[in-house]
């Protein structure tokens, strides 16, 4: 059981989560576009890919935290030497072997799906991982390869659920149109963005001393953090416009359907837990990496914004969950 824990802990058990959420949003977009798209594609159709498809995000997420560790074994040693390798309770060349695993049996549930699209953006994604395992801590704009990972994470779900595996390229173009495509991509890949260059200064921030007399935030923090507040909110905005321009003739009369309402609840709790963790570090930097774990928590909230915009009340449920079930596992489990 030991051992167990200590290959959890080196995966990253605690956020898997929130890539379960960036998947399943992903696939619920997928099939609410499918069907109204000239493919016709659903949820029924093809359930076997389907769930081939929704394994790929969490294979790659493990395949890519383990491998982090093995290409940053040396550095760990200096800074968190209580991580698994360095510790000695896993063998670096054990995590090698584990990650790559993990990355083939990625790609091999990439090919289950049958679809060539699918196939294209998990090699990307593979690609990406390996890349940024290996670059990260010699270059900060590796965090964009991250962004990127996140986007991935619910595009190739949604892709699969929005084409047939024997799509056209005239169909993949006429998907890659539709912007609503692009909302959910879009909004993990910047949120994730923003976290990553707070915890690239971790280290450093858990050094410093807390005071009581820090100075006020500056405008730049301020507006940072009102980003971070205003962005779930305009999210939501943009993603309801968007998914619910197809009714814009009677619009005015209809009520906004219930997952926007979870939507909306959804974008507050982002807002709010966002700005605690703003507050929380200024009081203290130590608390950095809890706070850090709590933003990517979020990152299955705003599934559940662009999800409920998307009136798929249900699956936006499941991604709130998939938040909380996240910062229940971050307690026993290191998130950063």
């Amino acid at each position: 059981m030991s051992a167990w824990r200590d290959w959890l802990e080196l995966a990253r058990i605690a956020n898997l989560p929130t890539v379960a959420s960036n998947a399943v949003a992903g696939a619920a977009i997928g099939g609410a576009i499918g069907e109204v798209c000239p493919t016709g594609a659903c949820w029924t159709h093809a359930p076997a890919s389907a769930l081939a498809a929704l394994a790929v995000p969490p294979l790659a997420y493990s395949a890519g935290m383990i491998l982090n560790d093995a290409f940053d074994a040396s550095i760990d040693a200096r800074e968190r030497p209580t991580r698994p390798i360095p510790s000695g309770r896993i063998a670096r060349s054990a995590a090698f072997l584990a990650g790559s695993a993990l990355l083939g049996g990625t790609l091999a549930a990439a090919l289950a799906t049958g679809s060539a699209a699918t196939i294209v953006l998990t090699a990307v994604l593979a690609a990406s991982v390996l890349l940024y395992d290996a670059v990260h801590a010699r270059s900060a704009a590796s965090v964009a390869l991250l962004a990127l990972c996140r986007a991935l994470a619910a595009l190739i779900p949604l892709v699969a659920l929005a084409l047939p595996a024997d799509a056209d390229g005239a169909a993949i173009r006429t998907l890659a149109a539709d912007p609503r495509v692009w909302v959910l991509p879009a909004t993990l890949a910047a949120w994730t963005l923003l976290l990553s260059i707070v915890a690239r200064g971790e280290v450093e921030r858990m050094q410093a001393t807390p005071s009581a007399d820090a100075p006020h935030p500056s405008t730049r923090e301020r507006a940072v953090r009102a980003t971070t507040f205003l962005a779930p909110l305009v999210v939501l905005v943009v993603a309801v416009g968007l998914f619910r321009q197809e009714d814009a003739a009677d619009a005015g009369a209809a009520p906004l359907p219930l997952g926007a309402w979870i939507a909306l609840g959804a974008a507050i709790a982002a807002g709010w837990l966002a700005q605690s963790g703003w507050r929380s570090i200024r009081r203290n930097p130590a608390h950095t990496p809890s706070v850090i774990g709590t933003w990517i928590a979020c990152l299955a909230l705003l599934d559940a914004v662009v999800v409920g915009a998307a009136g798929v009340g249900g699956w936006a449920i499941a991604c709130i969950a998939f938040a909380f079930l996240t910062i229940d596992l971050q307690r026993s489990a290191a998130a950063s």
